[in-house]
């Protein structure tokens, strides 16, 4: 088999294995709710949780951040430029030539690290925010389930969601977010949960 077989092929396992436990998850709580009596109700938390990092309250935080890092790397891109501009107008036998193209393979790999440890940065700090909003989503889930008298709330996503086509990591990652197959319309409490967190 090849490479490229075996690593579809390992992506589909991972991707079945964790399509039942969701599903066996979901199945569960129907189950519960069955025997208990229980409403449940959906919602497409990941939707939610995308507007609330496009909102007002996460996006400019996150943008600023972004802005801080760009900052911090621009001293030594207009260093750089500058070894550009002298060596431009250099020949590798002029004096200070051999010189300067050391400097500037320091600067480059100088950037090079800080462009690493600013990914990792906005990568930490971008996870942060998810994982707010995800609590954020949840909380008004759970009490907008509670005041509408629903015993459980099983995530899933919006119906007008489109699965991706280009790649396989996504359309995996869509399908395993979709543990709810078909619901009533009358179920879906996203919009309600939209208005309690104030997103448009």
């Amino acid at each position: 088999m090849r490479t490229a077989q075996r690593t579809l092929a390992l992506l589909m396992a991972v991707a079945v294995g964790g399509f039942i436990t969701q599903q066996f998850t979901a199945s569960s709580a129907l189950a519960n709710a069955a025997e208990s009596g229980g409403s449940i109700a959906t919602c497409a938390v990941p939707q939610l949780v995308n507007e609330l990092m496009a909102s007002d309250r996460f996006a400019p935080p996150r943008e600023e951040f972004t802005q801080q890092l760009r900052e911090e790397i621009e001293p030594l891109m207009e260093a750089g430029q500058a070894l550009i501009n002298e060596l431009q107008g250099m020949t590798p036998e002029d004096e200070g030539a051999q010189e300067k193209v050391r400097q500037m393979q320091e600067l480059r790999e100088q950037v090079g690290r800080m462009e690493q440890q600013a990914a990792a940065r906005l990568g930490k700090f971008t996870a942060k925010q998810i994982a707010e909003c995800f609590e954020l989503a949840r909380s008004s889930a759970g009490a907008v389930a509670d005041d509408l008298g629903y015993d459980y709330v099983i995530s899933t996503v919006g119906e007008d969601e489109e699965l991706n086509t280009e790649s396989v990591e996504t359309v995996l990652r869509q399908m395993l977010a979709r543990p709810v197959l078909y619901a009533p319309e009358d179920a879906d409490i996203t919009d309600d949960v939209r208005d309690d967190l104030n997103l448009e």
